[in-house]
């Protein structure tokens, strides 16, 4: 990654657990934290261990992946997200 600069940032929340949840997968809430990504960003799942989730646009383009594991209020995850490990984005 010749030039490149890395840059990681942190922050703590001071919320419950389950309040981080529901605001990460809710329909609503997801879209609006999703929207700094794409503004019409959205999903299309139930969220279960085992479902297929369809990672939406306005326009209905996208990805698709399956979540391989999820542990409510501690953590979700994919086979596809496990390879992205160490991905980065370049800014525009």
């Amino acid at each position: 990654m010749f030039g490149m600069t890395q840059k990681t940032w942190s922050i703590e929340i001071t919320a419950p657990k389950d309040k981080i949840w529901r605001t990460l997968w809710d329909d609503a809430t997801y879209r609006q934290w999703t929207s700094a990504f794409s503004e019409t960003s959205y999903a299309v799942t139930d969220w279960q261990q085992g479902s297929k989730v369809l990672f939406l646009d306005g326009q209905g383009q996208g990805m698709v992946s399956r979540i391989a594991e999820t542990r409510p209020n501690e953590f979700l995850t994919s086979d596809a997200v496990e390879k992205w490990a160490g991905s980065y984005e370049p800014l525009p």
